[in-house]
């Protein structure tokens, strides 16, 4: 089960501004980092009722099954209250944690709502100022979007799409280690869509610059919002055309092999969250698309 499958909790991230209550949930991001409460493998936010009044500017994030969640950030004159109101949370037992970490935590509506929370927050933050005038820019009351009073420039959150593919010859399938970045399992190939391309022309462009492979038989199998990267993952099967000798590319991996089924499984974990994960199992399996 990938990280934004949350059933039987719903997502509703539709930007509804609102006035918080006393039991909705607060999360304090600070470089794209979620303050939580941590308890072994689990974890719990602040709520409104927490806080004292006229600390936090909230804005709204999104709902699950009901439960508001808000952003806390800093009012406008109050900043100093705010920077007090951030030590106190955190001695009281409060944890700073990146977007990749809380996602091994449950409940996991929980820990999707954190990283969204972050990616989020992380925009918001980025974009105080507008990048073509300067001026401070303001949320829009309608839409999740901020503009700018000035000259009208309208930003919206960033979200890039992002292939993965299997690779296979029949009973194996490529995978690899990228050559920099905290993961270090083996992945499947992957890479960012450029302008002016399909996705399908991103998939063969990235697989030949990064193993030096041809492809064919290119067959979609799902999608992930990924809001640790600010990306949209779209997964593909394909079949390798020609040659099946991989020449990587070693500024962008450190190596590539291919792995057969029972290799694949082998290198599954627990933490299964991921679209390249449940596309490695799947292929395990023997379940992939043909």
């Amino acid at each position: 089960m990938m990280i934004h499958e949350i059933a039987p909790e719903v997502l509703d991230n539709q930007y509804r501004p609102t006035a918080p209550e006393p039991e909705d949930y607060v999360l304090f991001v600070e470089e794209a980092e979620v303050l939580a409460r941590i308890t072994e493998d689990t974890l719990d936010y602040d709520r409104v009722k927490d806080l004292p009044a006229d600390t936090a500017d909230l804005t709204y994030l999104f709902d699950i099954s009901g439960r508001k969640f808000f952003l806390a950030g800093r009012k406008p004159g109050r900043e100093a209250a705010y920077d007090a109101l951030l030590e106190e949370r955190k001695e009281k037992g409060l944890a700073r944690i990146r977007r990749r970490e809380i996602l091994r935590f449950a409940p996991r509506h929980l820990a999707y709502a954190g990283a969204l929370a972050a990616q989020i927050g992380a925009w918001y933050e980025n974009n105080r100022f507008c990048g073509r005038c300067g001026t401070r820019t303001v949320h829009s009351d309608k839409e999740r979007m901020l503009h700018c009073p000035k000259c009208g420039n309208i930003i919206y959150p960033r979200i890039s799409p992002v292939i993965i593919s299997a690779i296979l010859d029949g009973d194996r399938v490529v995978v690899s280690h990228y050559a920099a970045g905290p993961y270090r399992h083996y992945a499947l190939i992957a890479g960012y869509n450029e302008v002016g391309e399909s996705i399908e022309e991103t998939l063969r462009r990235e697989v030949m610059e990064e193993v030096g492979l041809e492809v064919e038989n290119i067959r979609y199998y799902k999608c992930q919002p990924w809001p640790v990267t600010d990306t949209l993952l779209f997964g593909f099967f394909c079949d390798v055309k020609g040659s099946r000798t991989l020449k990587v590319d070693k500024s962008e991996l450190s190596d590539a092999i291919w792995l057969t089924r029972e290799e694949a499984k082998e290198q599954l974990t627990e933490d299964n969250i991921s679209l390249t994960r449940e596309m490695l199992m799947v292929f395990s399996r023997g379940e992939e698309p043909k």
